[in-house]
């Protein structure tokens, strides 16, 4: 039985129900005006016996991500974009960030899940559209997110498709190239070469579409996520020696010069609108 706290008349925690956890929160099961939820918070008020939470500025940077990420997602509002549903504040003074309650993410998804009838070549390409529309939403807010992967993917089952969301903002950036800075994230099978160079700030929002490339080969070659380069180049050569249906997708973002979100979401909505016939229009076109 779940133990609950609760947290005001409207919020109360399952703290016995973690269904995430992350550098610098932990994500539990909860009810929200007498609604599924998932609530988020920091691990030194969540587990302050079982995590290690960094001191000192460490602590500093953590509580900004935090906050910082609180005040983008509450700014959102789209279909392929995680749910905000309230911010709020623990008994210890700590905002509690409480979200739409999702299913899984994509990386669990990809590794325990048996898709032998389910993940079919028009799930996927649903999949990575539901990702490129969020992107796009996203960039036109002027944000750029800076740590999408597997992980940050989250799926709601729905027909005929699972619905894919975007979540986790505590990385994201204003799109300002005065502000572009190299403090990113270490998951860096899922970066550009130009995010992975100490003094070469000059990265915009293409690198999400990069990332969003990346998750393609994820979810093409059904892997729990994508960890170094040279992991993803191996992957990125089965796929251009084969004929997979996202090959023209993942090869689109993974380009030097990358199209926006905004397009790659339009090819995606095509190829799943007219099928093998928009692929077979589109391949004799594109230069690897």
């Amino acid at each position: 039985m779940s133990s609950v706290q609760k947290i005001n008349d409207e919020l109360f925690v399952y703290v016995n129900e973690e269904v995430g956890s992350g550098t610098f929160g932990m994500v539990f099961k909860g009810m929200y005006k007498n609604e599924a939820c998932a609530i988020k918070m920091l691990h030194h008020v969540a587990t302050p016996l079982k995590i290690n939470f960094p001191v000192g500025q460490g602590q500093q940077n953590a509580i900004r991500a935090f906050d910082h990420e609180s005040m983008v997602l509450e700014s959102f509002q789209h279909p392929n974009v995680l749910q905000h549903l309230a911010t709020t504040e623990h008994p210890s003074g700590n905002i509690m960030l409480v979200t739409e309650l999702m299913d899984c993410n994509l990386s669990i998804y990809l590794s325990t899940h048996d898709h032998s009838s389910s993940l079919t070549s028009q799930c996927e390409i649903s999949l990575s559209k539901d990702l490129a529309s969020g992107l796009a939403y996203i960039h036109s807010r002027k944000i750029i997110h800076r740590d999408l992967c597997g992980v940050n993917v989250l799926l709601k089952q729905s027909r005929p498709f699972p619905v894919a969301k975007i979540s986790d903002f505590g990385m994201s950036k204003l799109l300002d190239p005065s502000k572009f800075n190299t403090t990113i994230s270490h998951r860096l099978g899922y970066l550009p070469p130009e995010a992975l160079h100490e003094d070469d700030e000059d990265y915009d929002e293409t690198l999400d579409v990069f990332s969003l490339g990346v998750i393609m080969i994820q979810i093409a070659c059904r892997l729990e996520n994508v960890k170094s380069v040279r992991e993803r180049s191996s992957y990125l050569s089965e796929i251009k020696a084969g004929t997979h249906l996202l090959k023209l997708h993942i090869m689109t973002c993974l380009q030097d010069k990358r199209p926006s979100a905004a397009v790659v979401c339009g090819q995606l909505e095509k190829h799943l609108l007219y099928g093998d016939a928009y692929r077979q229009v589109t391949l004799a076109t594109v230069c690897w």
